[in-house]
Formats: structure tokens, sequence, C-alpha cells
């Protein structure tokens, strides 16, 4: 298949229509590494853009999430910022 179309399944997503497209072509396995590639987009009136690119897939990333530590540092945060407001209302309450 040489074109992608969703717009049976989305509708018109505007902007986000070549990206949409590409995570679907990829996942269905029509878009591998080493593809070229050409996303066009159309706009109103007439403007309109192509890119031409040679696919390479995702990057590999590594993403650790520590959600322990992640909870903790939100509780101190917000526990300082309230204390501080708490601070700044009882300055901005008296009369110099």
């Amino acid at each position: 298949e040489k074109f992608v179309v969703n717009v049976d399944r989305y509708g018109n997503t505007s902007t986000a229509s070549i990206p949409i497209a590409a995570v679907e072509a990829f996942e269905k396995g029509t878009l591998k590494s080493g593809n070229k590639v050409v996303f066009v987009g159309f706009g109103a009136g007439l403007t309109w853009g192509a890119l031409v690119a040679e696919w390479t897939g995702p990057i590999p990333t590594k993403k650790h999430v520590y959600t322990i530590q992640y909870r903790l540092f939100a509780r101190l945060r917000s526990f300082f910022r309230r204390a501080l407001r708490f601070i700044e209302g009882i300055f901005s309450r008296r009369e110099l």
C-alpha cells in the first residue's frame, strides 16, 4: 500500500493527520526503517507543505519512573509552597 488514509476512522484531524497516519503505518508494519517517505499536508486555501525523509523508526529510550521518590518530592514541594504562601500572607496583612 503506497498511501495511508485514515479519514474514515478519525475524520479530518487537521495538523495531527500526518503523525497519526505515520504511527498507524508503523504499527501495521508497512513503514519500516530505511523506507523513503513523503509527508504531504494541505491547509485552507492554497496552502500546502511536503517533506521527503528516510524513516529511521522510533528512537529507543529507557525511561524509569521513580514513583515513590516523585510522590515524596511532590509532597515536599507542595508543603513548602503552602508554607511560603502562608508566610507571605502574614506579611502582606501587616500595615507598615
